[in-house]
């Protein structure tokens, strides 16, 4: 199944353009845009709106359009689109529709949700009722689904929850050991091919192994359910970690402790890259700090689960009004081209993460807004991080920056040169 956009009216009139897979689609004057008007409608903002599609769902987005973008007729921010749809920005109008293989139907087209599953947390439990019952709620044909767990593990406590699933601390039957079990969330109700595809996706992924990246154990599914389990990490992630520091202490992190927990970042990352592994989801949230004794080990987590994710229905549509963790991270080509991130994308997320350890503060000034903070990634230039906080060497301000280029052939070659150039900059700081 395909979505099909076609150009019905204005001076692109007969052109179309169609999606098999889930990618965003963004209209507009400027360069980044896939579908450049130009000065033949002067109407269209530079970045006017922008089309998530994960056949056969498909969403809109205007981006702060100064005219705005009409759908049937009407002013509209954002919403769901379906067969027959007409879009306008400025004097052009689009069609949309769905082009159905031989082998599929109308009721192909019909997106079904997937029921969440509240998971059996067994005997001598620590999770929270309440919290279980907030996160986990059942539809009333659902409720006898009650009590489902993964095969082969017993589910102790809910740990944490993200984008694309909830972590609940587990204990294998076989032998009593404590792991991670995430169960990932499934947007939609997805085929068997659909979870399969996951599934072989992460039997790829398993082949990541460096001491910095917390271990895939297996991926399995059961009842039309997928989960991952994963080496259990004791301690707060980067996010946690940070928040807690700042309830303690108005100062600010020490330079040299802010470089020395991203460089095994980086040396995760280059030897993934080397092996042809791209994490393509860098942030503090998934840098985690494992406890060894008085010493803790930078690990990075969910490694290319995002790929193997995105690549299915199981995610949906990501794109909302409300601006999350992921985005202010995210490398400008990761918008425009999810699919093919490649490993430059990895060096401007772990970037990024770095200038936030440093400065306290993102790259950008994020507004609120999802469309307006896309934009702010797409076309503007981070803040300088001299000015957000005085006294980073110069020769980690060049290397931050340089790594946070918007064009991937200006940043470092690779990741393991923008490690060389923080690790220089961190002895000639420790000599001074």
């Amino acid at each position: 199944m395909k979505i099909r956009l076609v150009v019905v009216k204005g001076p692109h009139l007969g052109e179309q353009f169609l999606f098999a897979h889930h990618e965003h689609f963004l209209v507009g004057r400027a360069p980044v845009a896939h579908f450049r008007l130009g000065d033949k409608d002067p109407y269209v903002s530079r970045l006017h709106f922008v089309i998530e599609a994960n056949p056969p769902a498909c969403r809109l987005l205007d981006l702060n359009s100064s005219n705005g973008t009409l759908l049937n007729g009407t002013l509209t921010k954002t919403a769901d689109l379906k067969d027959g749809d007409l879009l306008q920005a400025g004097e052009t109008t689009f069609r949309l529709s769905l082009v159905l293989e031989p082998h599929e139907t109308i009721e192909d087209t019909v997106v079904g949700l997937h029921p969440p599953r509240r998971p059996d947390l067994g005997p001598g439990s620590r999770q929270d009722t309440a919290e279980v019952d907030n996160s986990f709620e059942l539809i009333p044909e659902e409720a006898a689904s009650v009590g489902w767990s993964p095969p082969g593990y017993r589910l102790l406590s809910r740990i944490g929850e993200g984008a694309m699933g909830t972590v609940y601390r587990a204990r294998r039957l076989a032998d009593a050991a404590e792991v991670a079990v995430k169960i990932v969330k499934q947007a939609y109700a997805t085929s068997p091919a659909d979870r399969q595809r996951f599934l072989r996706e992460i039997e790829v992924m398993r082949q990541v192994n460096h001491r910095h990246i917390v271990t895939l154990l297996e991926g399995g599914c059961s009842d039309e359910e997928l989960f991952l389990v994963m080496e259990l990490v004791e301690g707060d992630n980067l996010e946690q970690w940070t928040s807690q520091r700042k309830e303690k202490s108005a100062e600010p992190l020490p330079i040299a402790t802010a470089v020395k927990l991203i460089l095994p970042i980086l040396d995760a990352l280059h030897a993934a890259h080397t092996s042809g592994f791209v994490h393509r989801d860098v942030k503090p949230a998934n840098i985690f700090l494992k406890r060894e004794g008085r010493a803790i080990r930078p690990v990075l987590g969910d490694f290319g689960l995002a790929r193997a994710y995105q690549e299915t229905q199981l995610s949906g549509l990501t794109l909302t009004g409300e601006l999350r963790g992921t985005l202010r991270y995210m490398a400008p080509e990761q918008i425009t081209d999810a699919r093919r991130a490649q490993p430059a994308s990895d060096q401007y997320s772990a970037a990024a993460t770095l200038y936030w350890l440093l400065a306290g503060r993102h790259t950008h000034d994020f507004e609120a807004a999802v469309p307006r903070a896309l934009c702010q990634v797409l076309l503007e230039d981070p803040v300088p991080l001299a000015g957000r906080r005085e006294g980073i060497p110069p020769g980690i301000v060049t290397a931050v920056h340089r790594a946070l280029a918007k064009k991937t052939e200006e940043r470092f070659p690779s990741i393991a040169e923008f490690r060389r150039a923080l690790l220089a900059s961190l002895r000639r700081l420790s000599r001074s």
